[in-house]
């Protein structure tokens, strides 16, 4: 551990660590504010115009891209995305060593970079970034091709970047070309054309050259083709920026869940920000992260004029990576041990007791709450969903806006109810979805978008239950085919898991606990079971729980299929680019299509009875985990994600 309170001296070090080592979770700085925050953006732009000074290479970005060559980023984006296969040349010896390190495959000179997956939050170091002309063809869909040449020449630019695990990934973007579009100022995101809601297509997307204002194509799209040709498009257009930025310091939310080699922890920064405004908890919270992150050596900043013995000397070149890591040079001839922080200055760290514990889940509950509720947590239905849906995962966004064209949500209200027995509940009768924010983030404690899971599975039964129990004569034909179709690959699907030796067991136990008054099941048997235990929450649990699509998607459907209609490519190619890929023949796919049909055919007036639906609750509670936990664990379940960085 390294106590002291020189930050120009700290900013020498970590930008030599920086220089010397690749891998970007060897080191990071974490203060309290987020990358937003004035404080923040100062000390990070402190810290890379020192970075690059050193290098003596020039920190400036052209306006396609937010970082350039040998920066630290980070993926900002929402979605998990795939990298392609690329076989790369090597710009110098340093990158042609590490390839060779890590044993890629090399022929005539190029090294064969892998395919792989960039999650959001993710950080990278930049090795190279480079452009050559190529053939379009070889970066553009079919579906877009036919707007373009065969053999066109475009340009093309690279970026090789460095991962956690020791991996090169490759990233690439087109330059040349405009897109008609207009861009949200504050997602960056574009849409391209204008929706025509009578034809349901997207209209008048327009490609250009950038260059010689040439109009290369202009067509209109079906809305689902849209969808699934956006991040194309986007890959298209110079005007948008990839969401890579550079990342030299951040938030302890944004440290949350990762474990990095060393951490520099803004004891300063964080202390500073407890003012009469600031939940003191968060303060707390914030600097608690931030000690515990560390798998290898702690530095803290005290404030200046702080008591403390400054071992910075004798700690300096101690801070290696052993990936690819070089000794610094200044100090590194010392071999001391490093000066331990002095017993009674550890009293600073904060005691994390059980009223703290609730005040962080406190703290959680009302952040998601006012997020779709507002302050007063009274918005009505419109507003609350309109809410949800800006920080909806795609998946979710694609249903409700399937409902929006499909005629609405009629009267349904929902309400928050904390006197409620379980996460949710939906009356058919009234109309009303209630929900219990606390027992739905105790049902589902390591998930940071329960609440919205809820109301998502409770919408579901909105959407889809009075159609389904509906008497059958009563249904138009296109209601009555999806409503059958769902039934038989439900009838089917769980007659096969209930001959399962596998499965069998806990299904049957968990019909069992659904047919109790105050039945409860584990989270995991929720996921697994709950949604083969009546075909209400089949429907639901198909739509808003990704354990149950994953179990679904791995389930094999032996019925001859028809043609997916409608969204269903839509839904696929969302729920691809969260990392699953819908098999064919399986009952996600199916039970996909047959919802969206009864959700697309189904009437604003429905018959109703006074049955309620319930969201069923897991064996223990959030804090009950929490107060069980022992110390080597408490980490894990204060690693709660937020939405500031």
């Amino acid at each position: 551990m390294l106590v002291v309170t020189n930050e120009n001296g700290v900013i020498d070090d970590y930008t030599d660590y920086l220089i010397n080592n690749n891998n970007p979770y060897g080191m990071f700085w974490v203060h309290y504010n987020n990358v937003e925050h004035a404080n923040t953006k100062n000390i990070a732009t402190k810290i890379r115009n020192e970075y690059f000074r050193k290098l003596e290479i020039d920190s400036s970005t052209p306006a396609h891209r937010l970082y350039t060559n040998q920066d630290y980023i980070i993926f900002d984006g929402k979605v998990e995305i795939s990298t392609s296969d690329y076989e790369y040349t090597p710009s110098d010896n340093k990158i042609e060593k590490i390839l060779s390190q890590q044993k890629y495959r090399v022929q005539d000179g190029k090294y064969k970079i892998t395919k792989g997956a960039i999650k959001p939050g993710a950080r990278f170091k930049v090795l190279d970034v480079f452009s050559n002309f190529e053939n379009i063809e070889n970066y553009v869909s079919p579906a877009l091709m036919r707007y373009f040449n065969k053999g066109t020449k475009v340009e093309v630019e690279h970026t090789i970047v460095y991962n956690r695990q020791n991996r090169v990934r490759h990233i690439h973007k087109i330059l040349g070309f405009e897109i008609s579009g207009e861009r949200n100022p504050k997602t960056g995101e574009f849409t391209y054309g204008k929706y025509n809601p009578i034809t349901k297509q997207q209209e008048g997307i327009e490609i250009k050259n950038n260059k010689t204002g040439e109009i290369i194509a202009k067509f209109n799209l079906k809305y689902g083709d849209y969808i699934k040709l956006k991040s194309e498009l986007d890959e298209l257009n110079e005007r948008f920026t990839p969401p890579y930025v550079p990342s030299y310091i951040g938030s302890s939310h944004t440290a949350q869940g990762n474990s990095i080699k060393n951490v520099i922890v803004g004891d300063y920064n964080i202390k500073r920000n407890l003012a009469a405004n600031v939940n003191q908890d968060d303060i707390f919270s914030s600097m608690y992260v931030a000690l515990t992150r560390t798998s290898g050596r702690l530095i803290i900043i005290k404030p200046a004029g702080s008591n403390i013995v400054n071992n910075q000397e004798v700690f300096l070149g101690a801070i290696t990576d052993t990936n690819n890591s070089a000794p610094l040079n200044k100090s590194s001839e010392l071999k001391s041990d490093i000066v331990e922080i002095e017993e009674e200055q550890e009293i600073e760290i904060v005691d994390f007791d059980d009223i703290f514990l609730k005040g962080l889940v406190a703290n959680q509950i009302e952040e998601a709450t006012t997020n779709i509720f507002g302050v007063d947590k009274k918005a009505n239905t419109k507003t609350a969903l309109n809410n949800l849906y800006k920080d909806a995962e795609p998946f979710y966004k694609e249903i409700l806006s399937l409902v929006s064209k499909t005629g609405g949500v009629g009267n349904l209200q929902i309400i928050i109810d904390e006197t409620l027995a379980n996460p949710g509940t939906y009356n058919k009768f009234e109309k009303i979805i209630k929900v219990n924010p606390k027992l739905a983030f105790e049902s589902d404690p390591e998930n940071i978008n329960a609440l919205q899971d809820v109301i998502m599975h409770e919408l579901m039964h909105h959407l889809t239950v009075n159609i389904i129990e509906m008497d059958k004569s009563k249904l138009t034909p296109e209601q009555r085919k999806w409503v059958m179709a769902l039934e038989n690959l439900f009838k089917t699907t769980q007659e096969r898991i209930l001959k399962d030796p596998k499965h069998a067991e806990n299904l049957r136990n968990a019909i069992n606990e659904v047919n109790k008054e105050d039945g409860v099941l584990s989270v995991k048997d929720k996921s697994f079971y709950y949604g083969l235990t009546n075909i209400n929450e089949f429907a639901s649990m198909l739509m808003t729980d990704k354990e149950f699509r994953s179990f679904m998607n791995n389930t094999p459907y032996s019925e001859e299929k028809s043609l997916l209609e409608r969204f269903i490519d839509i839904f696929a190619k969302l729920l691809e680019a969260l990392g699953i890929t819908v098999k064919d023949e399986m009952v996600l796919k199916e039970g996909i299509k047959n919802i969206i049909g009864i959700v697309s055919s189904r009437s604003v007036e429905e018959t109703s009875t006074t049955e309620e639906l319930k969201s069923i609750s897991t064996t223990k509670s959030f804090l009950e985990n929490l107060i069980d936990l022992d110390s080597n664990k408490l980490v894990n379940y204060l690693d709660i994600k937020r939405k500031c960085k």
